[in-house]
Order: C-alpha cells, then structure tokens, then sequence
C-alpha cells in the first residue's frame, strides 16, 4: 500500500538524514532541480487547500499522498549521484505528514512521534518544535486543516444523519 512505502521510507531516510547534502552544488543543475522540488511541494500544498475547501476529497487524496511522492522520486532521480538536499527531505516529510493527517490521523501521528522529530538533527529540532517550522505560516495551515477536517466530518454526519 501506499502508506506502507511511505512508511518505509520515512523510517529508511531518518536513518540516513545526517548523510545527506546541505548545499545545493552548481554542477548538473542540482540547484535547479533543488528549487523546483521545493516550489512543487509549495504548490501542492496551495492546491491540496483549494480542494479541501471545494470538498473534492479524491483530488485531496491524489494530492496528499500521489503526487508529493511522484514529485520526492523525480526529485530523487534527478539529484543523482549528489543525493537530495537534507532541509527539503525534511519539509518534504512534514509537509507529508502534515498533508496526510486529516486523512489518516493515527498514522501522521505515529509517524512525527516515533521516527520524524526524533530523528532530526539536534540544529534542526531548535527551529521544529512539534507540528511547526516557518512558525506562523506551518501553525496557520495545520489548524486550517483541522478546522476544514472537522467541518467535513459534520457536514457528512449531517449528510447520514449522525452515522458515519
């Protein structure tokens, strides 16, 4: 399944994190494809917003959880030799998890308590403390999502008139 990779590999790569690159070299582009991955998960996020508020709920799945790990193996693929950039596995992991909470809870859960955060490098723990990184904007979008989460599960409940 789907997240059973994702698993695997969030449990594989928290392994390796201190391995990875932390400059983005000018040889074969490597800056490029750095900065196109890290504008791809941004405009996922913006996107996996605008369906959540429009309630198209498979386009939120497709979103959340298809197109960021087609994006992390193009971007993987791309990187080659030179490996990924530490800082954008990173915020590629906690914006997945983040994505994938309203969706799966118990999962993005486990996941950020068991091998996310305490596997992060002690420099990177000092600026993510949990569920939180650019501070205000990571705040803003979690509660969003929260928010847009439960209203969803009352709109259904009101929809099957209280089961769900």
């Amino acid at each position: 399944s789907k997240i059973g990779k994702l698993e695997t590999w969030i449990q594989e790569n928290m392994k390796v994190l201190d391995s990875m690159r932390t400059e983005s070299p000018e040889a074969d582009n490597i800056s490029f494809y750095d900065k196109a991955f890290d504008n791809e998960i941004n405009r996922t996020v913006v996107k996996y917003i605008e369906n959540f508020d429009k309630l198209v709920l498979r386009e939120v799945i497709i979103h959340a959880l298809y197109n960021l790990g087609h994006m992390r193996e193009d971007y993987r693929l791309n990187c080659g030799n030179h490996g990924c950039r530490r800082d954008l596995m990173i915020k590629y992991t906690r914006i997945q998890l983040l994505l994938l909470y309203p969706i799966a809870p118990h999962f993005a859960e486990i996941m950020w308590k068991d091998f996310f955060y305490p596997n992060l490098p002690a420099e990177c723990k000092e600026t993510i403390k949990p569920l939180c990184s650019d501070a205000v904007l990571e705040d803003v979008i979690f509660s969003n999502l929260i928010f847009r989460f439960q209203l969803f599960q009352s709109i259904i409940k009101s929809q099957n008139n209280g089961l769900i």
